[in-house]
């Protein structure tokens, strides 16, 4: 199958139950997403994200709920 215009994030982004961290303010927050199709390294986001969100790809795995953190670009 293929989605045009498809929001797409990296698949580590993905915690269990298809939830991740987004950042606002320097705060990072869990939210569910519902997730479509999948690849080795990408999950494309029916729901729940928008583009331009901040989504936690580092370091998220023992983070909690509204744990400061701060942006660090490549």
């Amino acid at each position: 199958d293929l989605h045009q215009e498809a929001l797409l994030i990296p698949k580590i982004a993905l915690l269990e139950d298809d939830e991740v961290f987004t950042v606002t303010d320097s705060l990072a927050t869990k939210i569910k997403l519902t997730v479509g199709l999948k690849d080795a390294k990408f999950a494309e986001i029916r729901e729940g994200a928008e583009p331009g969100d901040l989504i936690v790809i580092a370091g998220h795995r023992s983070m909690k709920d509204s744990t400061k953190v701060k942006i660090i670009t490549e």
